[in-house]
This record gives structure tokens, sequence and C-alpha cells, in this order.
């Protein structure tokens, strides 16, 4: 328990509620209704409930707490008590006391931290039918196919390591394992692996495993998805998808230049020949002229931007749960590409774009991609994409993530060239601070040659296409700067609150 924290309550108070932040009056016990924001905090990315203020025309006021030591015993009481909630993961250390500006009026916050997916669901009153879930500002019941992913997220670690003991080797197709082998000759020669029999061979990839009492060869989920023929994998995946779709613009129903999907026209959809041939086609439609190599696949060469659409391909791939409906989709759009995947995220928002670890549903998958120099280890694909985006001054990539699927968006433009503005000035002013990173009026004066009226007319239109933002550092003077988008601005903002918690914690 810490109190008394150097905390911006107000900005707090003044950003409300949302997917990441809850208020409760709680004058002098802890709230019943705050269990349901307990219970979608851990199933969802995580939050913070702050005790002791009320929302009432879409603003918050604080009302302050007056028993704080009986809210903090009675929340405890719930949360240990089995009946109420089946895991607490709450403890004396996520729990702060601050003080409004006024120093009269005390609030509580409660730093609810997300559940890993190996403890979830977390549940109401001894009955999983009462787990919830945050969407945007709102608490909801989950569906009980929702639980049945949680279930199922908790009680198995890969996916993909199951043993197929009716698929053999003639339900892989032998020019996908070729295609893989001659990867592997590219980037080392002297590998151990291709000296190996092609059964011994994908044994030890993790394709294939032998029973160790009837000595019977057979597929792993993870080699039938990797090299599968098609009628094999929808023979065991009856919902087994994977797209590709190049749109000509970001209608609905709009037309596209370029379409994949299982047609018999270019190999099997295997996850292997569905990446080789999408990937191609990725980079095509980029206007960048790093040199790749002929394999398209190795690291040498590739700009980083490349190597971000690559990062975000494999994600959708290994994190994608088969099990589900949705599969995996690829759109590209005229500035941005979107990666589409089954499954939820299995780790919070936060510690996604945090990056570091991961916890990908297919390990298997995952080490074939690396055996071929795809990918690296867990966790550093989203913080090179992000270097990628602060390198070319990309717009910053975008999450979405339900208990259904996640959404990824890649934008392959700044914010000059992603269609938002059509004024050749308000372009050159974003050019101009994509740039300088900061920059003054009187510097935008100076580069354009225009009056100072006009410069402020065109900054006003910018700040209300929420495209650029402005603080005062000095004196009276204003600097400009591009704005965050709502996306990372948010989880920026949750990252201020968490590290001080955790400082103050850790003290």
């Amino acid at each position: 328990m810490t109190h008394n924290a150097k905390i911006d309550i107000e900005k707090i108070l003044k950003n409300g509620e949302n997917e990441l932040f809850e208020f409760k009056k709680a004058k002098d016990e802890f709230p019943r209704e705050a269990y349901p924001t307990i219970s979608a905090f851990a199933n969802s990315c995580g939050g913070i409930l702050i005790l002791g203020a009320d929302q009432e025309n879409g603003e918050i006021y604080p009302l302050g707490i007056s028993n704080r030591q009986k809210i903090i015993d009675d929340m405890f009481n719930g949360l240990n008590n089995p009946q109420r909630i089946n895991k607490n993961l709450i403890t004396n250390d996520d729990v702060m006391s601050v003080f409004y500006p006024d120093q009269n009026t005390e609030l509580l916050l409660i730093n609810v931290r997300a559940a890993s997916f190996k403890e979830k669901p977390i549940y109401l009153n001894g009955n999983s039918k009462n787990t919830y879930i945050r969407q945007g500002s709102g608490d909801y019941k989950c569906s009980e196919r929702q639980i049945k992913a949680m279930i199922r997220d908790a009680a198995e670690d890969s996916y993909d390591s199951r043993g197929l003991i009716d698929y053999k080797l003639s339900d892989l197709d032998s020019e996908s394992i070729s295609t893989y082998l001659d990867l592997i000759k590219k980037n080392n020669p002297e590998h151990p692996f291709l000296l190996l029999s092609r059964e011994d061979f994908l044994i030890k990839i993790g394709a294939m495993k032998r029973d160790r009492v009837k000595g019977i060869l057979h597929c792993t989920l993870a080699g039938l998805l990797m090299f599968g023929l098609h009628s094999s994998i929808k023979e065991y995946l009856p919902h087994y998808h994977v797209e590709y779709i190049h749109k000509e613009d970001f209608l609905l129903n709009g037309k596209f230049k370029d379409r994949i999907i299982y047609d018999g026209t270019w190999g099997e959809d295997n996850l292997l020949t569905f990446f080789t041939v999408v990937q191609e086609k990725l980079f095509l439609t980029l206007n960048d002229s790093s040199a790749i190599l002929e394999d398209g696949t190795t690291r040498a060469g590739i700009s980083k931007l490349k190597i971000a659409i690559r990062e975000a391909f494999v994600n959708s791939i290994i994190h994608n749960d088969f099990l589900n409906n949705i599969g995996i989709k690829i759109t590209s759009y005229p500035h941005y590409i979107e990666f589409y995947n089954g499954g939820s995220l299995r780790i919070s928002k936060y510690d996604f774009f945090k990056g570091g670890h991961s916890e990908p549903r297919n390990h298997y998958i995952q080490e074939m991609f690396r055996l071929i120099n795809i990918c690296e280890r867990a966790g550093s694909g989203i913080p090179k994409i992000l270097d990628a985006a602060t390198t070319y001054k990309l717009r910053s990539p975008e999450l979405e993530s339900s208990f259904e699927f996640v959404k990824f968006k890649l934008w392959d433009t700044t914010v000059v060239e992603s269609g938002l503005v059509d004024n050749p000035t308000e372009k050159e002013i974003l050019s101009f601070i994509l740039t300088k990173t900061l920059v003054t009026r009187k510097d935008l004066d100076s580069h354009l040659s225009i009056h100072k009226n006009t410069t402020l007319k065109y900054l006003n239109s910018l700040e209300d296409k929420g495209l650029i933002t402005k603080v005062k550092l000095e004196g009276n003077k204003y600097h400009y700067h591009l704005k965050e988008s709502p996306h990372m601005a948010n989880y920026n903002f949750a990252n201020t609150i968490y590290t001080l918690l955790n400082d103050l914690s850790n003290n």
C-alpha cells in the first residue's frame, strides 16, 4: 500500500473512463459493482480501478473516500473469497492512495493486472458463466464460446504440438518440403539437418512424430499446417482459411487488384506456401529500393520496413487459433497493410507494444520459421516494427483485439502521404514537423514565407483534424508536434501509471 504519490490525478480524471480506467463511488466500503470490472480488466488488458469518483454528464468528479482501511479490508475479504471471485490477482502493492490537488479529497487507485492466459478465465460467484471482458468503457459478460476459448488456452501451451495419428507423410506436400529444405540450404549450406533422410528431417523439426509403442510415424498439427495438402488440412480443420487481398480503395466491397485464396493454381494453401507467395506480393506493393535476395526471405539487404511486414505476418500465423473459424487474412490497402487472425491476444496490449516477450499459440510453427531465418526470439517482432515506423516516420501501428480476433494495422506511409490532407501547404507543414519533430509558428513563418495569421490558420486546421498538437515549453511560446495515434497515446499514458506503481512497490 502506497499513498501520497506524485501522480497527475487531474489528467486521469480528465481522460475519463476507457478500456484501461474505471471510476467507482466508494465512501466507506468497497463497492460490489466493482467486481465485474476487476474480472473484465483481468480477462482483458488489465486496468486501473479508481475508487472515490463518479461520472455525471460525461465528466468525472472526485468525491473522495472517508475510510481508506475499511475499503481496502472489504476489497481483500472479497477477493480472497473463492465464492466471490475464483482467483485474486491484486496485492497490497497494487493499491495506491492519492489526493486531488485540494489535498482534502483522497482517492484509491487499484492496479488490476491482466491475467495470463494460463490463469483465465477470472469469474465471479463460483460460476464460469460470470466471466467478464472489457470493451471500451464497459464490462460485458463473455459468451460461452469465448469462455471455452480461454479454458482451451489455459489447458494447452502449444496447439500445434499435438500428434495426428491418422495423418501420414502422404498428407504432406512434397514440393513444400523441398522448398523448405532449399531455404535452409540457402541460409546455412552446412546445416546438419540437410544430411538426414526426409522422415528423420521432419521428425527433427517437429513436423512428424513416431509413436513410441507402435513405431508408427505420423504428422503433428504443426507439420500438417506448415506442409500439408489442402484436402488433408481441410479434413482435420474444416474451418481452415488463409487469404490475401490487394484492395484498390478502403471500401468494404471495393474492387481488388489481386487475391490469393485456394484455387489450385498457386500450390497447396499450407502456411509455408501461403507465406512465401503473399510475402513477395506485399514487398512488391512497397516503394522501397532495398535489395532482397531471390528467395524473398533472408535478412541480408532487407529494409526495416520489409522486416516489419514480415514480423507482422509471422505474428499473425504463430498467434492464430486454428481451432476457431476465422483463419488468417492479409489485406493490402493503398496506405497500410492489415493483418487479421483468429484468437485473442495472449498478452496485454501494454506488453504487446512494449515487446520483450510473447506467448504464441503455435511454438512448433514458430520454430520452423526460425530455422529458415524468418523470425527470431519471441517478443522481438513488435520492437522491430516500431523501429521501422520511427525510422521512416510512418503513422504509428494500430492494434484492435477481442476474444475472437486480433487485427494489426501497419502503415507504410507517413502522415503526409496517408491521404488525410489534400492542401499543399498543410502537407508542407506536416513534412517540416516530421523533419524537425518540434517546431514553433515562427519556424513555419520563415520556412513557408507566409504571414503568421496564415500559418496559424493552417496549424488550427491540422489541429482540428487531430494530426498535430501543441505544447507550451517556455514562456508563452507554443511548439507543435505530430499527435500520437489514440492507440499509442493511451498505452503510453497507461505505461506511465504502471511504471509509477511498480517503482513505488519496489521502493
